[in-house]
């Protein structure tokens, strides 16, 4: 319905270029205003979703908004809901007398101090696949010359480049095993509201006590720090130079040969006179012979027990790099045990403070059930409107509410209010032959009486 209103942008201050829409919407306290308002809603919704011509809203006009409903369907349609609300209301009753009738179930004492009191380790372990053979240098390798049957100046480079690369991995282990002990720790250090609800007011008192037990072993528990490892890897470049001195040190095959040649040559020499001397007698020539294949066998003796001591002597600074290897190991691994036992006291912390947070959140669960319960009978007695004698009453009628709307609309002394609508429209000029676009840009709603 159009209506030839020439200055009506002008009465309003609108701007140019507007569509405007006028819905007759009454009072919040007539009876037919429920209604009227849903009539609106669907009026903006069909309004909003459709193609709309661009000869149909013109600027310059004002349109009266007009949505004619099936009564009968909508009638039926709101007594389904009503009668869903009446039985959700219904429902939430039973669920108000089932609460009030049962009961929580509690635990003996003892059960209660082996589930909620029990101190929860959380393993700190290295991964699986380091193998810690590959930190240590064997020395079975090591001849009685520096390069004899292998080159020691080589074996030790190529020993102590895998030993190092051990190592570094093994000063890794500790973080990678906190960081996997931090995803089994998130899964132990909370039990459940279900076996929280168990405990009664003292068996809650003992968990606090047990809190404080586990705060106190927490404070006193000592980890180990990173100082420590930065000593142990100084002490394990110290051991490894001293190895190093030693294979220097030692003589080559070539070297060892040449001084037992030299040895030989001197002792023979300081033989020769005995031997000359005693030549012309049978029984002192043997004798001569005799002393000097024992002093060839005692020369030879101490020279190969000789070397066998220098070996020993590197192999003992072999065993020490070795032991500083294993200082370093001990040192990682009590690091990880003192996290494992850091996390343990922790997670038995937390366990304790979940089970006092949640009865200090529910000290009576059932009331904190019953009121969550109203809370809900609540919106849906007032959505329904009632709220009498505690039922649901139906909602309003649309039958009587479109009489009341005819009615008010044939009163001489009309006050009811008008929703004006102004869709802002994109067309250029007030005539033409594209469409109106379906994009509705804005809407300006604002109340106004009646002034034509």
């Amino acid at each position: 319905m159009e209506q030839q209103y020439r200055r009506f942008p002008d009465w309003n201050l609108y701007f140019d270029k507007m569509r405007y829409l006028v819905f007759d919407l009454p009072p919040e306290n007539y009876q037919s205003y429920p209604f009227d308002y849903l009539r609106l809603l669907s009026s903006l919704m069909l309004l909003a979703g459709q193609e709309i011509p661009g000869g149909c809203l013109r600027p310059g006009r004002l349109y009266r908004l007009e949505c004619e409903n099936d009564d009968a369907a909508l009638t039926e349609l709101l007594q389904r809901y009503d009668g869903k609300l009446q039985a959700t209301d219904a429902l939430l009753e039973q669920k108000i007398d089932a609460v009030r009738e049962e009961q929580r179930p509690r635990i003996s004492d003892y059960e209660a101090e082996r589930s909620f009191c029990a101190n929860v380790t959380v393993p700190v372990t290295p991964r699986g696949d380091f193998d810690k053979s590959d930190l240590y240098v064997s020395g079975r390798e090591l001849g009685l010359s520096t390069d004899c049957p292998t080159d020691e100046a080589a074996f030790w480079d190529s020993a102590r480049s895998a030993s190092d690369k051990a190592i570094h991995r093994l000063i890794k282990q500790p973080a990678r095993a906190l960081g996997k002990a931090l995803e089994s720790f998130r899964g132990m250090n909370r039990i459940s509201d279900r076996q929280a609800a168990c405990l009664d007011g003292y068996q809650v008192e003992d968990v606090r006590e047990h809190i404080h037990t586990e705060e106190q072993a927490m404070l006193d528990t000592g980890i180990t720090m990173a100082e420590n490892l930065d000593a142990c890897r100084v002490r394990i470049d110290k051991a490894d130079h001293q190895v190093r001195r030693k294979i220097d040190a030692r003589m080559t095959r070539k070297c060892t040969i040449a001084m037992g040649l030299v040895l030989l040559g001197v002792f023979l020499v300081g033989c020769l006179p005995m031997l000359v001397k005693n030549l012309g007698a049978v029984a002192a020539r043997g004798t001569a012979l005799g002393l000097t294949a024992m002093g060839l066998a005692a020369l030879a003796l101490t020279a190969v027990v000789c070397l066998f001591f220098l070996r020993r002597a590197l192999r003992r600074k072999v065993y020490t790099y070795n032991d500083e290897v294993a200082e370093l190991d001990r040192t990682v691994t009590g690091m990880m045990d003192d996290y494992s036992r850091c996390l343990s006291h922790a997670c038995n912390v937390m366990r304790g403070c979940s089970v006092v947070a949640y009865h200090t959140a529910h000290a009576n669960p059932e009331d904190a059930r019953i009121m969550v319960y109203r809370k809900h009978q609540s919106d849906i007695r007032r959505q329904c409107g009632g709220g009498s004698g505690g039922r649901c009453s139906p909602c309003f009628s649309p039958e009587s509410s479109s009489r009341a709307s005819r009615s008010r609309r044939h009163t001489p002394t009309n006050l009811t209010a008008r929703w004006t609508t102004s869709i802002l429209s994109p067309m250029p000029s007030d005539s033409g032959p594209s469409t109106f676009s379906s994009r509705i840009t804005g809407w300006c709603c604002r109340w106004r009486t009646s002034r034509a």
